[in-house]
């Protein structure tokens, strides 16, 4: 981060820091949520083996009360999976945003199910040969990774790729890369099969 002021830094780092702690309070008030769910399926499992315990000619009646509760077990078994299924999403986009070399890896995956970037990209290395690849991340919370292909004293084609909407954008495209794009150590590179891989 050359040339970046510690107020600007400092500010980065404490916004990054309020993202990570929202996030950490949506995921204890999940949490919450899905023990709540479970201790209130677990009650009506109680009930509904009272019910079979008792059951017989004189509780007949119900059997309506007995459907009502299964019915509302099955609603509250859903949600539960819901509630996992999005505990699950926002442990995964934790991790990511904690972890610079998942967020490489989100990056790639997300470019390898864009078709008309992929495409494009294959298209110019059918011509110029395989480029030089290079991952990095933005300054931005949550960051965007810039993918850049070169093919030195050729051309050049910047993606900025968002992995939490799995979003690809081409920025900025031209003849000759610069000296700051020719500085840049390769991290990835396209694969024989024109899928994009770390290194």
């Amino acid at each position: 981060m050359t040339g970046v002021e510690p107020e600007e830094l400092r500010s980065r780092l404490e916004a990054r820091e309020e993202h990570l702690r929202n996030l950490y309070e949506e995921l204890a008030a999940l949490r919450l949520e899905a023990d709540e769910a479970k201790a209130e399926r677990d009650a009506i499992e109680r009930e509904l083996h009272s019910l079979r315990e008792r059951r017989g000619p004189f509780f007949r009646r119900r059997d309506e009360e007995t459907r009502d509760l299964r019915r509302k077990l099955a609603r509250l078994e859903e949600e539960n999976t819901t509630l996992r299924s999005r505990l699950h999403e926002l442990e995964s986009l934790l991790s990511e945003l904690t972890d610079p070399e998942r967020r490489l890896e989100a990056a790639a995956r997300a470019f390898n199910s864009s078709p008309e970037a992929a495409r494009e990209v294959n298209a110019i290395a059918k011509s110029f040969g395989r480029p030089e690849v290079r991952l990095s991340l933005g300054t931005r919370l949550p960051p965007p990774v810039a993918v850049i292909f070169r093919w030195p004293e050729l051309s050049y084609r910047t993606y900025e790729i968002s992995p939490e909407e799995g979003e690809v954008r081409l920025i900025s495209e031209g003849e000759e890369p610069s000296e700051e794009m020719l500085r840049a150590e390769p991290n990835a590179s396209l694969e024989d099969d024109g899928r994009l891989g770390l290194l």
